[in-house]
């Protein structure tokens, strides 16, 4: 009984876009949030913290539009990514 490996994605712009980058994105986007909260409560500047919020805020942005991105191109592969293994997600 032998294996038949899945088909490579079809390369080309956000075709290929991991559902697994959001967690590390949320947690630089909490980690900003904590480093905000305790600027204030240290009276340290803000100034680091916000622009950290925004450049995640950014990257946030750009991760969902990728991932819309490829869902609008091919619907199907909202499925394909539920099937794939949490560990073979591609960033784990």
């Amino acid at each position: 009984m032998a294996f038949k490996p899945p088909a490579p994605a079809p390369k080309g712009l956000w075709r290929r876009t991991p559902p697994a980058i959001f967690p590390p994105i949320l947690g630089l986007l909490g980690l900003g949030l904590g480093w905000r909260r305790g600027a204030g409560q240290f009276d340290l500047p803000q100034a680091l913290p916000d622009l950290l919020l925004g450049a995640v805020t950014l990257l946030f942005l750009f991760a969902a539009v990728a991932f819309v991105a490829k869902i609008l191109r091919r619907p199907a592969v909202l499925l394909e990514d539920l099937r794939i293994l949490p560990g073979r997600a591609g960033l784990a």
